[in-house]
């Protein structure tokens, strides 16, 4: 574990590979668990250490006397972060990561439009969520914009 200090994104690397999990949509956050307390403490400290705002919490292993203790990553800010400097050489785990960031991406956009009125669209018209944003920019700086522009 000394090395562990030197390289530290190839420590966190590997240690998620091995014992990490990315969520859902719904449940958007990368943890990692293990029995092995000091090695989650290591963990704590070298995301902290580079800017992470890690949570850790401990649960109880289903039918035995151990706990499992857990480090979590939820912001979208730390999921981003965590792709491009430490990042999974899983490929399944590392292209779940990727989705989940654009998921949030989306979700996060989508939440902060305002409620369109009808006059920000042509009737009838299936526009995309690009689509929307350039109407209602659009709208709010007084350009015309016509869906052939979009």
């Amino acid at each position: 574990m000394i090395s562990s200090k030197k390289y530290p994104f190839d420590f966190l690397r590997g240690l998620y590979d091995a014992e990490g999990s990315v969520g859902s949509e719904k449940n958007h956050r990368i943890e990692c668990g293990m029995t092995n307390q000091k090695c989650i403490r290591l963990a704590m400290e070298l995301l902290k250490a580079n800017g992470y705002q890690p949570r850790s919490y401990k649960t109880k292993n289903k039918g035995k006397h151990k706990h499992i203790y857990k480090i979590v990553l939820s912001s979208l800010d730390d999921l981003i972060k965590f792709a491009s400097e430490v990042g999974f050489n899983i490929r399944r785990k590392q292209r779940r990561l990727l989705y989940l960031i654009e998921a949030l991406k989306v979700k996060k956009v989508t939440r902060s439009l305002p409620l369109f009125s009808s006059s920000f669209f042509k009737p009838q018209t299936v526009y995309t969520q690009s689509e929307m944003l350039v109407h209602f920019l659009a709208s709010i700086t007084g350009e015309n914009v016509d869906r052939q522009g979009v």
